[in-house]
C-alpha cells in the first residue's frame, strides 16, 4: 500500500540534490543532516505499522524542517525567518496534538498499541460520540499537513523562507503525509464518519480547488504560482477521497487519489528543483520591487551576480546588473495605447546606456 509513496520519496532526494547541487559549498554538514533526517522521518511515516512510531516520525519530520529552515532559510535581507517558523510550528502542533490525544485514547482503551492494521478494530470499541472525537483528532492532523483550505495559513511564507531543496521536499514529499493519512488511516477506520461529514468536507475541498486556482492566476512571482497551484492540486486529491467514500466507489477513488499524489510529487519536485535558483528567498529587493531602477528604484548590489530584467510595456525593457541600468527600445510617451508603466521619460533619473534596435523609440 505504501509503495507509491516510498517510490516518490526515493525519486525526490536524487532529483533535489542533483538539480540543486551546492556548487559553491555554502552549506555545512548540518544542511545535509537536516535533509536526510527529514527523508528518514518521512520514510518512517510511510512504513510504520505502530501508531506510536507513526506519531514519532510525524513529529520528527517537523523538527527536521524546523532546523533546516531555521539554520538556512531566509526572507529577503532583513526579515527574520523565526516568525514564519513559529506560525508553521503552531499550525502543525494544532493538528498533531489532537491526533496524539486520539492515538493515546486508542492505546489506553485497548491496553496496547493497536497499530495501523488494528486501528479499525480498536476504534470500534468506542461509543459513537467518543469515536467521533477520535476521528476529529486524526482529521485535523491530516488536514493541516495536506493542507486543506482553512488550514493552509502556514503554506506560503514557509515555502518562501525555506531553502530551495527543503522547499522542493516540503511540497513533493512532506505534503504526502496528509494524503497518506487520509487514504490509509481515515478511510479504512472511519468510513462511517467520513460518509456522515462527506458533504461539508467536499465543499471545503472544492473551495480549496477554486481558491488555489484563482490565486494562482493572480500571482506575479513564479514561486507563488507554484504554491497556490499545489494547494489547488492537493485539494482536488482530498475531494476525490471524500467523493469516493460518499459514493461507495472506494477502491477506484483511492487508486486515483494515490496516482494523483504520486503525480503531484513528481511534478512539484521537478518544478521547484529546476526553478529553485530563480526564486531563492534571499534575492535582492530589486527583484520584487514595483519601482523601476531608472526612476530611483532599488538595484541589485554591485557585488551580486543577480540580473534583474523588468518589462516596461510595449518593447521596453530595463536590465539591472551590478549597479548599472540599461534601457532597451524606450517607447514611453508616443501613444496613449501603450502599457502604463507609471512614469514618463521626463522622470527617468538614471540610465547607463540606452540601446535601440529599431525605429520605434522616444
Amino acid at each position: 500500500r505504501n509503495a507509491p509513496f516510498l517510490l516518490l520519496l526515493g525519486l525526490c532526494l536524487p532529483v533535489v540534490f542533483t538539480l540543486l547541487r551546492d556548487y559553491e559549498a555554502r552549506y555545512s554538514k548540518s544542511y545535509y543532516i537536516a535533509a536526510f533526517a527529514l527523508v528518514f522521518s518521512l520514510a518512517g511515516v510511510f512504513t510504520s505499522d505502530s501508531l506510536l512510531l507513526f506519531y514519532f516520525f510525524w513529529e520528527a519530520a517537523l523538527i527536521s524542517v524546523y532546523f533546516w529552515i531555521g539554520l538556512y532559510g531566509s526572507i529577503g535581507h532583513s526579515r527574520s525567518v523565526y516568525p514564519v517558523l513559529l506560525r508553521f510550528v503552531l499550525f502543525t502542533l494544532a493538528g498533531s496534538l489532537p491526533m496524539l490525544v486520539s492515538i493515546a485514547a486508542l492505546c489506553v482503551v485497548g491496553g496496547r498499541d493497536p497499530g495501523l492494521h488494528g486501528l479499525a478494530e480498536a476504534a470500534a470499541r468506542f461509543a459513537p460520540a467518543s469515536r467521533l472525537w477520535i476521528f476529529a483528532g486524526f482529521l485535523l492532523g491530516f488536514a493541516v499537513k495536506l493542507p486543506l483550505f482553512g488550514f493552509h495559513g502556514w503554506l506560503r511564507d514557509t515555502y518562501a523562507a525555506a531553502p530551495p531543496a527543503c522547499r522542493a521536499l516540503l511540497s513533493a514529499a512532506m505534503s504526502k503525509m496528509g494524503a497518506f493519512g487520509l487514504i490509509f488511516v481515515l478511510v479504512p477506520t472511519f468510513v462511517g464518519e467520513l460518509r456522515y461529514f462527506a458533504t461539508p468536507l467536499e465543499i471545503l475541498a472544492v473551495i480549496g480547488v477554486v481558491y488555489g486556482a484563482l490565486l494562482t492566476l493572480a500571482q506575479e512571482r513564479l514561486l507563488d504560482i507554484l504554491i497556490y497551484g499545489s494547494l489547488s492540486h492537493l485539494s482536488l486529491l482530498a475531494l476525490g477521497v471524500f467523493a469516493a467514500v460518499k459514493s461507495g466507489a472506494t477502491s477506484t477513488g483511492l487508486s486515483g487519489a494515490i496516482l494523483l499524489a504520486f503525480n503531484h510529487g513528481v511534478i512539484m519536485v521537478m518544478l521547484l528543483a529546476l526553478a529553485g535558483p530563480a526564486f531563492a528567498a534571499d534575492l535582492p529587493a530589486a527583484c520584487s520591487s514595483n519601482v523601476a531602477a531608472v526612476t530611483g528604484g532599488p538595484m541589485p548590489p554591485t557585488d551580486s551576480d543577480t540580473v534583474v530584467i523588468r518589462w516596461l510595456g510595449n518593447a521596453n525593457y530595463e536590465v539591472d546588473y551590478q549597479g548599472h541600468v540599461f534601457l532597451f527600445d524606450t517607447y514611453f510617451d508616443r501613444t496613449a495605447r501603450n502599457h502604463d508603466v507609471g512614469f514618463k521619460v521626463s522622470q527617468i533619473t538614471h540610465a547607463d546606456a540606452i540601446l535601440v534596435s529599431h525605429a520605434h523609440f522616444d
